[in-house]
């Protein structure tokens, strides 16, 4: 029998959904009242559009696959990618969060990141942040 696993996603404006966590009975509720009391909504890249954008809601679902390191059998893993803002450092470190196959070379991972329409692209404290530029070389 197949071990099923309950995944929080994320929904870009496009509608797609990415995993992003194991979900637990707690975890989508909490991040609803972290939003609610003015804590940051965390920066995702869409698994299918390389959109980024800011998650005001997660989504838990069921699947049949897992997320490494929570499912062996999976080639899908979660990445954390830091990224900077224009302005002086800040003591709130910015990353962005996505799902590749494990496999993945961390520059291609970046290729064609952009903004999601209507999304706004300032830190916290109003400074542009900067997307990681693509600085792999051709895909084949």
């Amino acid at each position: 029998m197949n071990a099923l696993y309950q995944i929080d996603h994320a929904k870009c404006p496009a509608g797609h959904l990415t995993p992003l966590q194991p979900s637990t009975s707690q975890s989508t509720a909490d991040y609803q009242r972290q939003i609610g009391t003015g804590g940051d909504p965390i920066l995702v890249v869409c698994v299918r559009c390389s959109r980024v954008y800011r998650v005001h809601e997660l989504y838990s679902y069921q699947s049949k696959r897992g997320l490494l390191p929570d499912d062996p059998t999976t080639p899908l893993r979660v990445f954390v990618e830091p990224i900077e803002c224009d302005g002086e450092p800040h003591t709130i470190p910015l990353t962005v969060r996505g799902v590749r196959n494990e496999n993945s070379k961390v520059a291609d991972l970046k290729m064609g990141w952009k903004w999601a329409e209507g999304e706004d692209s300032k830190c916290p404290f109003g400074d542009e942040i900067q997307l990681p530029q693509y600085v792999g070389g051709p895909i084949i």
